[in-house]
């Protein structure tokens, strides 16, 4: 063998011994492992490389021989293979090539993508899912078989995208919910509740519509009681009937009266009041408003911010124990608020609340305390305890116009922007004054605190 080699000169030595290499290698590699018609190797499995693989556990060779004066006929044959590197442009490879260990190469392919053919392939390629009915794209599940997304409340069998409501398996007056492409459950319609299999409800038919002074809207309370929408100064009562205490007018020609009247509930009413007298009551009639001060710290004006106070409100102190408001519920009552013959009451701004501080120069009006809607800063970078604090001695110390109140922490309609949410401020005037907003992240979900509602 010796002699016959010596008969090839230079370069064509070369060429035949990388030849004769190329040929024991190939003889080898068809003795160790089988191919299926697809072209993949039986023995190693290559198609899992070719998913996707990281190809930790081989060595990869991505060009990185950038020596000009390097010929690939001297490297090694799983070196020589990709050192061209064919994946690099090839389409939805990542780039990178692998020495398959039979005289050719795999491409790593990207996400949903298979090698195949010498080509990363989807069964998606040709969009399969842009046929089906209610789809919203495509994914690959292996090199063959595709799945289909699908639009909101449709579901993936396996060929079609699905919801079992579209047949409107539920009864009359209920919704349909799918929990996938076979399974459903039903709830009944608002206004009607679930009976024996049936959703029914006092309100059909509607027995509003034959009410007095109804709008004619019917809320169901539950399976046989409802309540009927009464038009502006009516309201319901338990006869079923749309009734106001304002028919006929009692506040015509009352003393320093509008003469307007307001409906409270089924038998008390309010009537409006000129400028400077409040609605007390049926027998006090229309009073003059009083300034605000510890010995008059109901309904009150204040003639140094030019606001009118209602009653403290919210709050219902027995031994030991004193209910108050939610901030949602704390709006809702200054909205809803008939008092003094006034229908316009809001909750107050922070700035408001701050006009009925005293003792603490800090936080009245015009302080170091920049917590201010008017001036808008209600962030959290707004506070300061140096600026905004005031600490008394004991808890009996006065910070309010008002004079001492027990647990008086009043809500605020100012919110800011805190690193999670919006806050609403409050302000604390019991035994110390001070400024401050509820975090609902902080262990609970709600925070309760009195109400004073304010109008001009």
């Amino acid at each position: 063998m010796a002699l016959w080699i010596c008969m090839y000169p230079g370069g064509a030595m070369k060429k035949f011994i990388i030849f004769l290499i190329l040929a024991i290698f190939f003889a080898v590699s068809c003795g160790g492992s089988k191919k299926t018609e697809s072209g993949e190797s039986s023995k190693d499995n290559k198609s899992a490389i070719g998913e996707n693989s990281s190809g930790e556990d081989r060595d990869e060779y991505d060009g990185y021989y950038d020596e000009e004066d390097i010929d690939p006929d001297d490297l090694p044959l799983e070196e020589a293979v990709c050192y061209n590197n064919p994946c690099k442009n090839m389409p939805n490879s990542t780039g990178k090539c692998e020495f398959d260990g039979d005289n050719s190469y795999i491409c790593h392919c990207e996400k949903n993508f298979f090698w195949q053919d010498y080509k990363c392939v989807s069964p998606c390629d040709d969009n399969p899912c842009d046929a089906i009915k209610n789809s919203d794209g495509c994914y690959a599940e292996d090199r063959k078989t595709f799945g289909c997304n699908c639009i909101t409340n449709y579901f993936w069998d396996g060929e079609a995208c699905l919801n079992p409501c579209d047949a409107s398996p539920c009864q009359e007056h209920a919704k349909c919910y799918p929990y996938d492409s076979v399974r459903y459950g039903c709830g009944c319609d608002d206004n009607f509740f679930e009976e024996k299999d049936e959703c029914v409800s006092p309100c059909e038919p509607n027995p509003c519509k034959k009410v007095g002074n109804s709008t004619g809207k019917c809320t169901a309370k539950n399976l046989t009681s409802y309540t009927c929408e009464c038009k502006d100064n009516y309201v319901f009562t338990s006869d079923n009937e749309c009734v106001s205490p304002c028919e006929p007018n009692p506040c015509a020609g009352l003393e320093n009266s509008t003469e307007k009247c307001n409906t409270i509930d089924t038998h008390r009413y309010s009537c409006g009041c000129n400028k400077d007298f409040y609605w007390s009551d049926e027998t006090g009639g229309c009073l003059p408003l009083q300034e605000c001060s510890e010995e008059n710290n109901e309904f009150c004006k204040d003639s140094e911010s030019k606001l009118i106070w209602s009653p403290r409100a919210g709050t219902i102190e027995q031994p030991g124990y004193v209910w108050a408001l939610y901030i949602e519920d704390a709006k809702k009552y200054c909205e809803s608020l008939k008092e003094g013959g006034f229908t316009n009451w809001r909750l107050p701004t922070i700035d408001e609340l701050r006009t009925l501080v005293v003792n603490c120069p800090k936080l009245e009006t015009g302080g170091t305390c920049k917590v201010s809607e008017k001036k808008h800063c209600i962030s959290a970078d707004c506070y300061n305890e140096s600026s905004c604090l005031c600490e008394g001695e004991s808890s009996s110390d006065i910070f309010s116009k008002f004079g001492y109140e027990r647990y008086a922490q009043y809500w605020s309609s100012s919110s800011g922007a805190f690193e999670y949410s919006y806050r609403n401020w409050l302000i604390e005037l019991e035994g110390y004054a001070n400024v401050f907003t509820f975090d609902p992240f902080d262990g609970y979900n709600d925070h309760y605190a009195s109400v004073r509602c304010v109008r001009k």
